[in-house]
């Protein structure tokens, strides 16, 4: 008789799948009669070698369980802690950010020390994915023992990369003290997205970065995508880009969701949506062979909508009335920072345009051509969603409250934050945006969490704008908006055409 071997099949969308049948002798310690994961791929030759690859992974698997446990000596212990440490250094040594969040995170790790059990659900997914790494299963004794050694050695990591944020980088002269791993290293497991050998999620996001900023798109989003990948690699224990399917992607968002409460919204547009761009840029540059976040979704409920999401008029009002407060009333805050807060507000409710790219404006921005005042948005002045430029004319309300000789008054450069030698200019911009809506919330009292503290004012532009019969055209063109159509990529709309329709506005009597 010949033995079948098993081979992928295909579901009835006509994606291949990896399903096989557990063997009797490891079914009660595996949990499972079956193994069903999608492969992920309609192609044939692609299916079979990622089949073999996963299947590999599972012979393993049930060999170590056939083992059964092991023990492990005190130096292979240090050796697997060993592999956290230089991991932990190699992540953030380059930039380890700031001297005090690493003292707090000692402080974090060294409370734990006080709570029986507590390190365990810290260290639990990392000691058994070293493990898994190599093929073996190990005692609860070995395991506990492995787990303490790696909060040791997370402690010793944080340790010298605080040494390093504050411009220290000599070698830790303790690091020499974890050994090799002596034991021959089992055959390393195929990659089951067909990732080049060695490739790791870092590598990805490292190539997706540079694609990102040699675009000439901002940093921010860098900073942001960085802490949504870093929040993968911790959920999984590794960093291996072969060892990303969707079925551990899935994993993920609903830890996220269940165990970190995280709205399905953020999790969907922010954390999966990083993971598939750096994965898409991995495939581009044949990195790896499929994105595996390519067919995983993320159900957002619908909110429900109980008010308008732009500034009701007894809002609108009470936020630019409190404007008007003598400056001394806002305590220590930053000359510049007031300042943002007297007229921050007022542009926003005459040009819809975003509190950041608000915040962000130069006195060489402000600008006059045939007697129509006017400001410029554009990346050269720090963050634009778009990427490019657009002209904003000043509304005469505006002109009349003194924003023109204002601007005319102010040193050269941001009018709304002073800028050091070393500072960030989008940063400063961000601390002035958050500031102001601290203030909405606190001073002016605008607490409704169903409308935002400074983007309601994008809102509302447009409603009053719909109001006053202005063109969307013309509104879109006003607040960045892109318009739909053929016809939109043609032509301009001059600045002066925009200040006649803008003028349409009523004003706020306040």
């Amino acid at each position: 008789m010949v033995l079948r071997m098993p081979r992928p099949t295909k579901n009835k969308h006509g994606v291949y799948q990896y399903r096989v049948r557990v063997p009797q002798n490891v079914r009660e310690a595996f949990g499972r009669d079956f193994i069903r994961e999608s492969l992920g791929t309609k192609d044939c030759e692609e299916a079979k070698r990622l089949f073999n690859d996963r299947h590999a992974r599972s012979l393993k698997h049930w060999d170590a369980i056939r083992q059964g446990p092991i023990s492990l000596s005190h130096k292979q212990i240090i050796a697997l802690a060993g592999e956290c440490y230089w991991g932990m250094i190699a992540l953030l040594q380059n930039d380890p950010g700031e001297a005090s969040l690493m003292q707090a995170m000692l402080d974090l790790k060294e409370r734990l020390e006080g709570t029986e059990g507590a390190m365990v659900p810290w260290y639990r997914s990392t000691a058994k994915q070293l493990l898994i790494d190599r093929g073996m299963i190990v005692d609860d004794d070995t395991l506990e023992r492995l787990i303490g050694h790696i909060h040791e050695a997370s402690k010793q990591a944080l340790r010298q990369l605080k040494k390093n944020a504050e411009g220290d980088y000599s070698p830790d002269p303790q690091s020499s003290r974890f050994p090799d791993w002596e034991t021959e290293k089992p055959t390393p497991v195929a990659s089951i997205v067909g990732a080049e050998k060695g490739i790791s999620i870092w590598d990805l996001f490292d190539a997706w970065e540079k694609d990102h900023l040699s675009a000439g798109k901002t940093g921010r989003t860098v900073s942001d995508f960085r802490h949504k990948v870093q929040s993968l690699v911790n959920h999984l224990g590794h960093r291996d880009a072969g060892q990303v399917t969707s079925k551990v992607l899935r994993a993920w968002t609903d830890d996220l969701r269940d165990n970190q409460a995280l709205a399905p919204r953020t999790i969907k547009n922010k954390y999966l949506a990083a993971v598939k761009t750096i994965f898409a840029v991995g495939v581009a540059r044949e990195m790896v062979a499929v994105n595996p976040a390519a067919s995983v979704s993320f159900k957002v409920p619908k909110k429900d909508k109980i008010r308008p999401k732009g500034f009701t008029d007894e809002e609108a009002k009470a936020i630019l009335s409190c404007s008007f407060r003598d400056p001394d009333t806002l305590g220590k805050m930053a000359a510049s920072t007031k300042l943002a807060i007297r007229w921050v507000p007022w542009i926003c409710a005459y040009s819809g345009a975003r509190v950041g790219e608000i915040t962000q404006l130069r006195k060489e921005d402000f600008r006059v051509s045939n007697g129509v005042h006017y400001f410029r948005i554009t990346p050269e002045a720090g963050t634009v969603k778009t990427g490019e430029y657009r002209d904003v004319p000043i509304h005469s309300h505006l002109v009349e409250q003194g924003l023109v000789e204002f601007v005319s008054a102010a040193p050269d450069g941001s009018l709304f934050f002073d800028l050091k030698t070393d500072d960030d200019p989008r940063k400063r911009s961000e601390s002035v945006y958050k500031k102001i809506s601290e203030w909405v919330r606190k001073t002016v009292g605008v607490t409704d969490p169903n409308v935002k503290p400074s983007h309601g004012w994008r809102h509302r532009f447009k409603t009053v704008a719909r109001s006053s019969d202005i063109a969307l055209d013309y509104i879109d063109a006003i607040v960045g908006h892109a318009s739909s159509g053929v016809s939109a990529e043609y032509g301009e709309f001059p600045v002066g055409t925009l200040s006649r329709e803008l003028e349409k506005m009523p004003r706020y009597g306040v």
